[in-house]
This record gives structure tokens, sequence and C-alpha cells, in this order.
């Protein structure tokens, strides 16, 4: 039976992935004999390493393998070969793991590291300390918040997945070999040398019960039924075993299931007739399947041949195969029917049907219909490729059903492509068309590279991205629209005479040859939440939103940002009887080479609240708005450092009726910042205005300095004593009480002592951003938090929520949820309310975003919201801690010129010179060069031995991050751990061994017992200086005999006056004496009472007695087995009676099994 025609059957798309990686010991299999090769595809590596392990994606489309020091990458369908890794290089790789979500990749080594790489990228995002050797296995917990790691020591470790830090640990005292997690992530279960499967509690260190069999077994794999109700495991002795999970109640026994072979890894997933199966590898080298419910094999053929040698790991494909890894030095693709199907090839009518990830891409290879009264359903992880340049025309419905991590993406595929095009039914008729069509919904959906051109029509040269047609309705959720164009408007999306509703998306990159860079709308509507529009253009106006023929546009918490055009209206133009309306949003950084940088407009209307205007700029004037015959209504708004060369930097107006109330408009640049021109109705009233001339007490208009927090980086809200404060119309007031300010911001004015803090951090272009949000509460139980950034320049770096302030009190029982809309981000956080947390100024969480690459340096400013609209309850929810509203601080992100961290002698290298001459500076000897700011690779504030550490580490391994640079150490011994150090004779030296794992770098002070120049030498990184009878040293642990350093020209060895480690995290331990001795008693003459001390530098039997000068035994003082170490007894004058004994003088001897010593001492009563 040839590959073509069999393989592993799997129907359903539910997989459970139980084991990820096997390790074999390669023992010679005499009795193994090679089978016909029955797999689609053989991944080939080379017979010179064999493969240890395999992961796939979870959308099966990838399977990732190691290969020595490699991870290689694989694809599914035509076994092509994606990418190589060297996560650590010359390192083997010893285990491997795949995320749920698919946006990680662990990997375990022969030094206990694990790994945590960007699944995407090859970028590490964390590394995970904690096991001591080999790492054997890992799993991740199903809904992806745990990793657990063993190795063959039998530590496991479990850690965070999402902040890298360590949960629990415990040991099993015998190799672990698998680990799996429950479904629900409740428990851990463990495999190993032993003769029962271990089943722990995952976020504790308890123990819940063993399973077994009644005769001993060393078990080698464990998996779960996707229920959690089942337990399956392998054995050394070839068995499959099954128990009741809830009872412990053993099922059945499958016994010689791999010819008597060890059973190596282990995975359930879908079978025949909607059943589940077991698939096994095992040292026979075949891959065999068992009816899960009954242990029966597999319908035909039930044992898949093919390898050579052992199978090391199994990994399930979606719901239509699986993988295998070998000793053989291959990887093998096993299927149904083929396997995984190639590019699905589409064109002309597609009927009512659904996309799936098993049929991904969907490739476009001719014109496509989705005709009247048809709906196409696309699920996520679909990729839609065109080869052809047509557009995707929807007359009928179109769901998308991508998700945030999981997006349906429409692209070109060597071709341009016509985007999406949504007609109105009577556009394509057919015998059951009507005048209508169902409404869209695009949710999680990536649209890119397409194009509108057409010389027949302006319809036809509209819409790049997406068209939305008369009468149509597209709802477009968590998406992007980018790098698209159009030869006339709507370069991203162009609604004509239909409806648009964005939520929480971004539309950037795009450009159109006439108007609307990022969207146009023609005589329809467009609804815009909680979305970006950022850094489009257009030729002529509107480069980020143009509206035309009484079109209506509404903003809600969106921003429209740093977009251009060539002749009005950089940000939004407004023509024609349309009308913008504005609600708490953003135009900001737009400009254009003529008038109206944030807004142009004629024949219409603008209205906004609370809404910020800023930084525009209209060359040709009007930096803020500009237009004639144009109604504008401000309202709580903020009109502010809008700049032009010619007149009317905030407006530019005639004709027009403006109203600004309860508004700022202040630090426009320009001659005549408001410039009404001719016939315009202007009204203002209780508002900053920067023009003395517009003051007036009766209406409330004041000229004052309104003191912006910080308005050079864009952070307009109010300080305290502003003049805007409590200044609006008297008869509103805010959120706190008082009267109303001015302004798109109002001043809290109560509970001053509870305040939230964004930052101001500085990153570079293509890094990656770590910041801390502070607080002040005291008692902080629950929070929620909603701020604006630029989504054009920063992205959530994965693990965006790295830390928050209850990690370190799991009792807490924390939970983090985060979203992130276009613009905004939401965080909630919520805990057990018995463990407030009382915070001063104090790090609240950390977050992590990616900066674009291509990003210009410049600030960028980090703003809060102080309130969203919550649709699914219909509700304002307001930034509070506590459910209290609090003071609010802006923030922003300098981007500047990278930081080469730990090139301390500035010769654009990191180097073990630059180790080398931190430890030179920590003992004070003299740098020729040396930069003490990047030495700093803590971030702690002073450069010690422990920087030099980092630095050498930087240097075997160029992927590690600094811990200034975001990356947490964990693992380490804590604060008050104590280093173990012994002084050992070494022919005419002395040297100091270290009797304690962990010692990375330490400083040290030695008094020697002369002033005589020593030499200091060893295998470890080292510098010192002598001065006199005292020597510093500073060194880094890299030796593995155990020995810190060596010392010659001393006779005996010397003291440790001081010594620290790991930055002070461990301090030297009471030293062990370096030979036997005994000690003049103290004081000496006593009345009462003396003590002796003597030391032992090992283990000894000892007795210690005293005697009068006639040799008699007066008392014996000491006497056993004592441990090396200094010891102490007490003399209280009695003789062995109690009786007091006479003055004089008197002996004692201590007698150990290397020999006696002997001092007097004298009693004077």
């Amino acid at each position: 039976m040839d590959g073509d025609e069999t393989g592993v059957i799997m129907r359903n798309t539910f997989v459970k992935l139980a084991c990820l990686i096997g390790l074999v010991a390669l023992p010679g299999l005499a009795a193994a004999q090679p089978m016909p090769d029955m797999s689609l595809r053989t991944l080939e590596h080379g017979t010179a390493y064999p493969v240890l392990g395999i992961a796939a994606s979870p959308s099966g489309d990838t399977v990732a393998t190691i290969w020595n020091d490699q991870l290689l990458f694989w694809n599914t369908a035509d076994g092509a070969s994606l990418a190589t890794w060297y996560p650590m290089q010359g390192v083997q790789i010893r285990a491997v793991a795949w995320s749920p979500d698919g946006s990680q990749i662990a990997v375990g080594f022969p030094n206990g590291w694990v790994l945590l790489l960007d699944a995407f990228s090859g970028i590490q995002n964390k590394m995970l300390d904690g096991l001591e050797t080999t790492v054997t296995s890992l799993a991740f917990s199903n809904d992806g918040g745990m990793i657990a790691g063993g190795d063959q020591m039998g530590n496991i470790y479990v850690w965070n997945a999402l902040t890298g830090g360590g949960m629990t640990w415990r040991t099993m005292g015998a190799e672990v070999r698998s680990l799996a997690f429950s479904p629900d992530g409740v428990h851990l279960v463990a495999a190993g040398a032993l003769a029962q499967i271990q089943v722990y509690l995952a976020a504790s260190e308890a123990t819940v019960r063993e399973l077994g069999t009644a005769y001993a077994e060393q078990y080698t794999a464990v998996a779960f039924s996707p229920d959690g109700t089942q337990l399956v495991a392998g054995t050394m002795y070839g068995e499959i075993i099954k128990w009741d999970f809830a009872t412990g109640t053993e099922l059945f026994t499958v016994t010689f299931a791999h010819n008597g072979e060890p059973v190596r890894c282990l995975a359930i997933g879908p079978g025949d007739a909607g059943g589940l199966m077991i698939a096994s590898g095992g040292d026979d080298y075949n891959l065999r399947l068992w009816d899960l419910a009954t242990g029966a094999p597999g319908s035909d053929p039930g044992v898949l041949t093919g390898h050579t040698n052992s199978i090391t790991g199994i990994a399930l494909l979606g719901n239509w195969g699986g993988a295998t890894s070998s000793a053989d030095g291959t990887a093998k693709i096993w299927g149904e029917g083929g396997g995984q199907p190639g590019p699905t090839e589409v064109s002309g009518e597609i009927m009512s049907q659904t996309w799936t990830r098993d049929h991904s891409p969907y490739r476009i290879v001719g014109p496509v219909i989705i005709p009247p009264s048809e709906t196409l359903n696309i699920d996520a992880g679909v990729e839609v490729q065109f080869t052809t340049n047509v557009p995707f025309i929807v007359a009928g419905g179109l769901n998308v059903n991508g998700a945030e991590m999981d997006s349906v993406v429409f692209h070109g595929f060597d071709s341009n492509w016509g985007g999406i095009r949504f007609q109105p039914a009577f556009v394509l008729p057919k015998p059951s068309a009507t005048l209508s069509a169902p409404a869209a919904y695009l949710n999680g959906v990536i649209i890119e590279g397409a194009s509108a051109y057409s010389e027949d029509n302006n319809t036809d040269n509209s819409g790049g991205g997406i068209y939305v047609g008369y009468g149509r309705e597209v709802n477009v959720n968590n998406s992007v629209i980018r790098n698209n164009s159009a030869g006339y408007a709507g370069g991203g999306i162009y609604v004509q005479e239909g409806s648009l509703w964005l939520y929480q998306s971004k539309v950037t990159g795009n450009t159109a040859g006439a108007m609307g860079g990022g969207i146009a709308v023609a005589g329809g509507s467009a609804h815009l939440s909680e979305s970006g529009v950022s850094g489009n253009n257009a030729a002529d106006h509107g480069g980020g939103i143009a509206l035309s023929g009484e079109a209506s546009l509404q903003l809600w918490q969106t921003g429209i940002r740093n977009n251009g055009a060539g002749t009005e209206g950089g940000g939004i133009s407004v023509y024609d009887g349309s009308s913008a309306n504005l609600e708490q949003a953003y135009v900001t950084g737009n400009y254009t080479n003529g008038t109206g940088g944030g807004i142009v407009g004629a024949y219409s209307s603008v209205s906004a609240w609370r809404t910020v205007i800023a930084k525009n700029s209209g060359r040709g004037g009007g930096g803020a708005i500009a237009g004639q015959n144009l109604n504008v209504n401000l309202n709580f708004v903020t009109v502010a450092d809008n700049l032009t060369a010619s007149t009317g930097a905030a407006f530019l107006v005639d004709y027009s009726e403006i109203s600004v109330n309860n508004s700022i408009v202040w630090g426009n640049d320009s001659e005549a910042p408001l410039n009404f021109g001719q016939n315009s109705y202007v009204s203002m009233r209780y508002s900053d205005i920067q023009e003395p001339s517009w003051a007036s007490p009766a209406d409330g208009v004041i000229s004052t300095d309104p003191m912006f927090a910080d308005a050079f980086n864009m952070v307009y809200s109010l300080t305290p004593g502003s003049p805007a404060i409590n200044a609006a119309d008297p008869e509103l007031t805010d959120e706190d009480g008082t009267r109303a300010d001015m302004g798109a911001f109002f001043f809290w004015q109560e509970g001053m002592q509870k305040r939230l803090v964004l930052p101001h951090v500085n990153a570079e272009p293509g890094s990656e951003v770590l910041f801390d949000i502070r607080a002040t509460h005291p008692g902080l139980v629950s929070a929620d938090l909603f701020f604006t950034f630029d989504s054009s320049v920063f992205s959530p770096a994965e693990n965006f929520v790295r830390w928050n302030v209850f990690d370190g009190t799991p009792a807490a029982q924390p939970e983090v949820f985060w979203t992130i809309s276009g613009d905004t981000v939401k965080i909630s956080l919520a805990t057990n309310t018995e463990y407030p947390a009382y915070l001063n100024d104090s790090p609240l969480m950390t977050l992590a975003f990616n900066v674009n690459p291509e990003a210009d340096y410049g600030w960028y400013g980090l703003n809060w919201l102080q309130s969203v609209w919550k649709p699914e309850t219909q509700e304002w929810v307001y930034t509070n801690l506590n459910e209290e509203m609090v003071y609010m601080e802006w923030g922003g992100i300098e981007l500047q010129q990278s930081i080469l961290w730990g090139d301390v002698t500035m010769d654009a290298t990191v180097s073990g010179a630059d180790a080398s001459a931190i430890l030179r500076h920590v003992v004070g000897l003299p740098n020729p060069t040396f930069d003490r700011e990047v030495a700093d690779v803590t971030g702690n504030g002073w450069v010690s031995s422990f920087d030099a550490a980092l630095v050498l580490r930087k240097v075997l391994y160029p992927w590690f991050q600094f811990p200034v640079e975001g990356h947490q150490l964990v693992g380490k011994p804590a604060a008050g751990s104590f280093a173990s150090l012994s002084w050992e004779r070494d022919g005419s030296g002395w040297v100091l061994r270290s009797n304690t794992a962990g010692i990375e770098a330490g400083e040290l002070t030695l008094t020697l017992p002369g002033d005589t120049p020593v030499t200091i030498t060893g295998d470890n990184a080292l510098a010192y200086r002598q001065d006199g009878t005292s020597v510093q040293i500073a060194l880094v642990n890299a030796a593995a005999s155990g020995i810190l350093f060596r010392v010659d020209g001393v006779s005996s060895a010397p003291t440790i006056s001081t010594a620290s480690f790991n930055e002070g995290s461990m301090t030297l331990a009471p030293m062990l004496p370096t030979a036997f001795a005994l000690e003049q008693n103290a004081p000496n003459p006593f009345n009462p009472s003396t003590t002796i001390r003597f030391a032992l530098p090992e283990a000894s039997q000892v007795s210690l007695v005293v005697y009068d000068l006639n040799g008699r035994a007066i008392r014996t003082l000491a006497t056993g087995a004592f441990q090396p170490g200094n010891h102490s007894v007490v003399w209280d004058g009695m003789d062995a009676n109690g009786r007091e004994v006479a003055s004089g003088t008197y002996v004692y001897r201590l007698t150990t099994e290397k020999g006696s010593f002997v001092k007097r001492m004298t009693l004077a009563r």
C-alpha cells in the first residue's frame, strides 16, 4: 500500500495534542525490521543526528522539528522547508512545544534552560529558569497560560507563559519523560522512571494521587482525552493503559502494543465514525492506532510503517492527519487521502458554503461572485490569495470569522487584486434576486495590497480595499485595512450610499488619487468606534477621511492621526451638505500643502465633544479648521498647537457659523490664529481663547495660559492651578461633582491621594518597549484602565500585560483582561478583595509594545481616556481604581537612537573585553575608555561584577536581552540566600572553592596575613587590586571546577572580610575552617566561667576534657560526632559532680580523629 492510500484518519476539528516531544536513548533494536513506507511524505533531515522531537502549529499547516541545535520548520501540505532557527547555536535542543494560540514556541536544552520564542520571528520572548539538568519534556496548558517543563533529575517546574515567572516547583525523584495538563488546566500529570503516574495540582505543589498498575512499570508517555475524563499512558514494556481520571480506576491495558518495545509517545484525537483514537509511536519503528473506547487496534490499516528507527514524537495536524519524528533522521506526514489539501482554487460563482482552515489557502484564479441570496462564511486562519487582478464581488452575504491572533487574510499572490466589492443585489440579476442584500460581517480580517483603478467611471476607480455600494451594510471589527490604493476615492474603503460600521479596527497606509486616502463616504454613512485612521494620503483632499454628497460621519473614541492631503483637509474633509460628529476623538498630526490641516469643509457641518484637535499643519492656512459656509460646534474641545505658514492656525473660515463652548483654543502658531474672515457668525462662551480680544467676563471667556500638563508631547490634561479648572458653564458639573472645567479633559479635584500615572519612557524603532503604569491607592482590589496610543507606531507585543502587582500573591487570584481597539487600550484587573495592594506611586502593571521599525524619532503620547462606551452592556465605563475615578497623569514614549548596552569600551560591539573592563572598574583599576551608563545592564543604578556576567552571557548567546532592555531574570537565588565557601591548600597556594550552586558573579575583600604582594589567578574572569594587606576582587563564575580563584604568595589562608554575590542576592555563609584548631579560652584568667572554641575542617568524633595539673580528669565538656565548622563550649568552673573547683591552673585537651590539641587556663576565684 503506497503513501497516497493510507494515513491517520481524523475528521473532527478539535484535537488535543498530548505528546509534542519524546526522547530516546536509541538502544539497539534487533527485533525491529524496516517495513514499506506508508507515509504521505518524508521530511529528510540527514542521518548525522536523530530527530528528537516534533511540534505542530494549532492549524496543522506547519511543524517544527528538533535536529541537533536546529529547529526546522516544514510546510505539511507539500513538505517544503520553511525556515531554520538556531535558538542557542552549538547547544543541542532536547524538547519542543508549540503554544495553543500559535504565538510561542518553547524549546529546552541540556543545561536546564527553557526559551520561549516568538513563533513568527524567532525572537526570544522569555528565558525560563528553574530546571537543573537536561530538559526532557515540555507542555502548554490548553489556555496557553501555563507551561510545564521536566528534567532528567525529576524536577518539574510550572511557569506563567505570559510573564515567564515561576509558579510551582516539585520533584518526582526520577527522570521526567512526559507531561500533560488536564484540559481544564487544574491538574498536571507526569510520567517517568517510576512505577506510578504522578498527578499534581498544576498551580500548587500538592500531589493529588498516584496512578499505577498491579505490577511495577516505568512510564514513558501520557495523554488526556479531550474532555479530560480519561488518561492514557505508555510504558517501557510496550503496554498502553487507560484510567478513569476522576476515580483512578484502570479501564484497560493493551499488552505487547509495540511488539514488547517501549512506547515512546502518545496522542489522542478524533478518529473514525465520530469516535476518538490513540496514536502511539514506539521503538518498533511503527505508528499504531487504537480505539480509545475499547483499546482495540484501529481500522485499516491500524499499523503505519515507514520509519527505520524509533519514533520519538507525535504531533496531530488539524483534523486531517499527524506527523512523527524519528531517530532515523526523518520526520513523516501521515493523513487521509493525501493529507491536507494544497491551495484550493476558486473562480466563478461562489454558492453558500464555508471556507475552512484545513482547505486554506483559497486561491482566486479568475473572476469571482457571491450571487444574491447566497452567503459565504470564512473561518479563522483562512488565507485568500489572488493570482489574477480581479475583485472579490459580493452581491450576497459574507461573514468572516477571524480572531485577533488568528486573522483571515486577503492579499495578492504574485498579482495585484481588486479588493472586496459589496455590490447592491440588483447589479447582478438572478431569478431569485431582490433589491436588498444581507449585512456583511468582517471580523478579524486583514485586507492588504488591493487596488481600484478604472478609466471607465469613478465608482470602479474607488474603494481599493473595500467598496460598499448602494444599500449595503458592512460591519468591520478587530480588523486591519492597510496599504491599499484607489485611482479616485477611498484608498482603504469607499462607501457609496451604503453604511459602514468600523469597530476596534485600523485603516492605515492607504492612498487615493483624489480624496479619502483612508476612507471616502459619498452619500452614505460611516460609524467609527475605538478605531484608528492613520498614515493615509490623498492627492487632493481628505487624507484620512473624505465626506461628500450629504454623507454622515460619526467618530467615537477614534484617532485621525498623521494623515496627509495635497490640496486641503489633511485629516478630514467635509463637503456637499455632509456632517461629521466627533466624540472623544483625536485629530492630531495631520497635514496638507493647502488649507485645513486637521479639518476642512464647505456647505457642511462639524461638531465635536471632548475632542482634541492638535498639532495639525495647513501650509496655506487653517492649521486646525478651515472652510466656508461651514457650521462648526465645539463643546469641551481642546484646539492647541496647530500651525500654518499663512494665517488662521486655529480657524480660517468665511461665511461660516462658529460656536465654541467650554473649550480651550491655545498655542496655535500663526499670525491671526483665529481668522473668521467675511460674514461669519462667531459665538464663544466659557472658553479659554489665546487672543485677548476675545476675553469677555460676561460670556465667561478668558485668555490665560491653561497650564497643560505637557503640551510639547500632546498631553493636554490640566494641572493644579489652571485657570480653566471650574471655569466652564456654571450650570454644568464634571464627574467629580465640581463645576465643569474647560477643554477636552477635566481635572479631577477629589481624592488627590488616589492617582494613575502613564510613564515617560525611551525606546528605539524596531524594539520592544516595556513600561509601568504607576498608581497610588491605599487598598487596591480592582482597576479599569483606558488610554490611547499611536497604533501606526506601536503594536501590542506578545504577552502584552507582562506583570501586575498581584502576581506575587497567588491567593489574591488576580484576573487580567485586555483588548486593543484601534488606538484604544482597555485593561481590567480584578482580585480577591481579601488581599488588597497598597500602592504609593508604585508599579501597578507592566505593558509591552513593539515599535514599528520605520517609525520616526520623536515623542508619541499616551493619553488617558476618562470613559469609554461598553456596547455589550450599553453603559459608560470610567477609568477607575476600585470603581472610583481618580486623578490621572498622561505620559508618552520618546523614540531615539538605540543604546548598545554592555559596550563599555565603545567599540560598537559587546565582547569579553567589555566584561573585563567592568570587572576592572569594580575593583578600582583604571580603564582607558569606560561608559558607565551602558555598563549597568541590570538597570539598578550601579555597576557590579553581575553586570559583567550578563555581558558574557550576551557574548555567548547574542539573543539574550539584558534586564535594562526588559528581560526578567527568574530562578536566581532570592535575597537572603547564602553562599558556602571554603579554603583549600593547593601546593604552595590556597584555592577558594564554592560549595553552592547559583553564584554567577561576586565581589570579595580579602585580608592577608601580611602585605607581601600576592598573585590571584583562576579559570574564571576576574580582576583584583591589592592595597597593603587588603585585596579587592571582582569575578564572573564560569568555571565548572567550583574553584573561584587561587591565591599565591601567602603562608596561611586569607580572611574573607566582605563578600557579595549576584548583586547582593547572596551573602557569605560562615566559612569552614581550613584546619583542626583549639583556641585559647576567653576570658583567661576567668571567674566564674569561660568559653572554649575549637575548629573542625571536616566531620569528626570529638572529646573535650578539662584536667588538673596532676592529670586527673575534672570534667568532660564535649564528646561525640561533630560536623565541620566552628564550635564552642562553656566551662562553668564545676567538676563532673557539680562542685566548684579551686582556683588554679587547669589543662583542657581536644581529641579528634586527626590528633589532639592541649592548652592551659587559669581560674581565679
